[in-house]
């Protein structure tokens, strides 16, 4: 089932995310001050470092250039969901730019 990762503006974020094609997962977020963006950190359920540093920019599936088993299976897409195609900024993530999970077939 697709869903969306529920996110907040909050400048730094760190999460489980249960259950992305029955595998757990954390997540860490931040807002990157410098440079306007919001980064993403995927770690295992045991928090080893998988990927880090995967810019959010809306309409982007963020895993697809990657291989590694250890990613999570499904797409993991940045959605604006004005329909403007707006990166999402300091105060939007969450809300006008959503996280979305689909997960492989």
């Amino acid at each position: 089932m697709s869903f969306i990762i529920p996110l907040t503006s909050e400048p730094i974020q760190n999460f489980k995310v249960s259950a992305l094609n029955d595998v757990d997962y954390y997540f860490r977020i931040q807002w990157n001050e410098r440079s306007e963006f919001w980064t993403l950190d995927i770690l295992t359920a045991a928090q080893t470092l998988i990927i880090a540093g995967l810019v959010l920019r809306a309409d982007n599936s963020l895993l697809t250039q990657y291989s590694n088993e250890l990613l999570p299976p499904g797409e993991l897409k940045v959605i604006d969901q004005s329909g403007a195609g707006l990166d999402p900024t300091a105060d939007d993530l969450g809300e006008r730019v959503v996280l979305y999970y689909e997960p492989s077939s």
